[in-house]
């Protein structure tokens, strides 16, 4: 307002502006603590003294914050987290972020332990990281990272996060975020033999489906003559107890002692009475072990110690397969884990019918029995499932024999030094076959009713014990017309430890034949290798001796 004439006359007005822009310091500082921003301004001229006046703008304090929390456990993160077992470490991750318009000091991270009405138990989560300029203050924008851990307990949990922080005019912000699991028991375990109980409490054990991937996570079983003729592995372990439901109990007689209890291991099979249970190895494997509750929580876990407890016969009872265990705990609330090794023999001799053309899977499920209440189960159980075939074995062209005697290591090592002065004889290197090693075992028959008379798995060869029932021609001059020639199947077996296939070898023999690599099948005193006795001692020296001194028989 004036008349331009750079004159401020009688009664004359001038306005000026003037901005500035707010600086964060300011606001997280409120204004230097009274709350306002204050300006003055002064204004003089030649003719005068100066004049001066102040305005006042209030500080707009808006602390805010944001709480996201999540639960942790073995690597995930997340809400709602399943999986999770009961007696585990569990953890929770907050993140604070500063939502608001100013600085926030004193910020802390409370928890109420899931006990919303209990004040008592609640807890301080661990600053972690997020400070950049590690000065005490949450800035705008940033985010903290606060962390805390507990041990998981049995059900659904879930408890409730609040973050709080103060700015400069004592405003506080707060948020609060809830976060949660669902904990079970520990279930019982199927487990490959070399298990300890240790393992199984502390939850480092394999199941028996991880440990026997390589062969479907099943016990394999083969056939001979329509029945269950071997299996494999031939044992496993099954533990129960670690939920920590088997537990001495006082039932409110007369004392306050724990009472008797009885535990049953009770097997049911899918297709029901497809083939028989499966028995314990035998009474001295079947263990009671009473858990020590080293950290006094009350829960089967990592942190305890197994004592051994002796069990007399009387106190086990095995009915077709399932197996019950009666003791007295030695006092209210003591806790106890049970194992048993189970033979998987126990099959052998059970009818097997196709259908479909294929053998039967049998899904074998273990429960843990208490006051005709499961209280542990593995969950799936195990399956009994028939061996498949494989490329690397020799197969027998025609029927199999009723059973004969079974050949024996000095027929198995002769016949290894022979085929593999035949291999030498025909130029081969046989450097891969100087440590391979062989055994005899019922090799029944495969998923197509064919009798399988070897069978190579890297550099171990496993021959039939008994050649199909029919009995093994063991000697190299010719092949008994009624038996079956050990020499070509042991030449056969290790073409596939130096890399040949069935295609180029061939893999159907019958009784009587003798079949070589390349070359025909003939009967046994026709056979261009009856001399090979001289060829072993004249070309085959070196291969004899390396199998004397690297075959392994197992």
């Amino acid at each position: 307002v004036g008349d331009d004439d750079d004159m401020l006359e009688v009664g004359e007005t001038w306005g000026y502006t003037a901005t500035h822009t707010v600086t964060q310091a300011e606001i997280d500082s409120n204004g230097g603590g009274d709350g306002v921003l204050e300006n003055t301004a002064t204004a003089d001229s030649d003719e005068t003294d100066p004049d001066t006046d102040s305005a006042e703008v209030p500080v707009d304090l808006n602390p805010a914050l944001e709480l996201v929390k999540v639960t942790v456990y073995n690597g995930a993160s997340g809400d709602g987290l399943t999986g999770v077992h009961v007696g585990d470490a569990i953890g929770w991750r907050y993140s604070v972020t500063n939502t608001g318009n100013a600085a926030l000091t004193n910020v802390a991270v409370m928890d109420d332990n899931g006990t919303p009405l209990n004040l008592v138990d609640d807890f301080a989560a661990d600053y972690v990281s997020g400070d950049t300029l590690n000065n005490g203050i949450l800035d705008v924008g940033e985010t903290w990272i606060f962390e805390a851990s507990g041990i998981a307990i049995s059900g659904t949990y879930s408890n409730l996060g609040t973050a709080e922080g103060v700015a400069a005019d004592g405003q506080t912000a707060t948020d609060a975020d809830p976060s949660g699991y669902t904990a079970t028991p520990r279930e019982a375990l199927i487990a490959p033999t070399n298990t300890t109980p240790y393992q199984y409490i502390s939850g480092t054990a394999m199941t028996f489906q991880d440990y026997y991937a390589y062969q479907g996570g099943v016990i394999q079983y083969g056939v001979k003559g329509g029945k269950i003729s071997q299996t494999n592995p031939g044992v496993f372990f099954y533990f129960t107890g670690a939920s920590g439901d088997i537990v001495g109990a006082d039932g409110g007689d007369a004392d306050t002692k724990a009472d008797t209890m009885t535990i049953t291991i009770d097997q049911t099979l899918d297709p029901d009475n497809a083939t028989s249970k499966f028995d314990p190895l035998n009474y001295s494997n079947i263990w009671l072990y009473k858990v020590n509750d080293l950290n006094s929580n009350g829960v089967v876990d990592a942190g305890d110690s197994l004592t051994t407890i002796k069990l007399n016969k009387s106190q086990i009872s095995v009915v077709n397969g399932d197996v019950s265990i009666s003791f007295t705990p030695d006092a209210v609330g003591s806790m106890y884990v049970i194992g048993v090794k189970y033979q998987t023999s126990s099959v052998v001799g059970d009818a097997v019918v196709k259908t479909g053309g294929v053998y039967p899977t049998v899904n074998y499920n273990f429960d843990t029995v208490l006051n005709g209440s499961i209280i542990e189960t593995y969950e799936g159980g195990v399956d009994l499932a028939p061996k498949p075939g494989t490329g690397s074995k020799m197969l027998l062209s025609g029927e199999g024999g009723d059973g004969a005697h079974a050949a024996n290591d000095h027929q198995v090592k002769a016949l290894v030094d022979a085929a593999m002065a035949w291999w030498v004889a025909q130029g081969q290197d046989v450097t891969a076959l100087q440590d391979i090693s062989v055994d005899l075992s019922d090799l029944g028959q495969d998923s197509d009713d064919k009798w399988i008379l070897g069978v190579t798995d890297g550099n171990h060869i496993t021959l039939d014990d008994d050649g199909a029932g029919l009995g093994w021609s063991a000697g190299v001059g010719g092949v008994a017309p009624n038996k079956v020639d050990m020499l070509s199947v042991m030449v056969h077996e290790m073409g596939h430890v130096l890399g040949m296939t069935d295609e180029q070898m061939g893999d159907m023999l019958a009784v009587g034949d003798r079949l070589m690599p390349g070359g025909e099948t003939e009967g046994g005193e026709h056979d261009a290798v009856a001399s090979l006795p001289v060829q072993a001692e004249t070309l085959g020296t070196i291969g004899v001796q390396e199998a004397e001194h690297h075959v392994n028989f197992s």
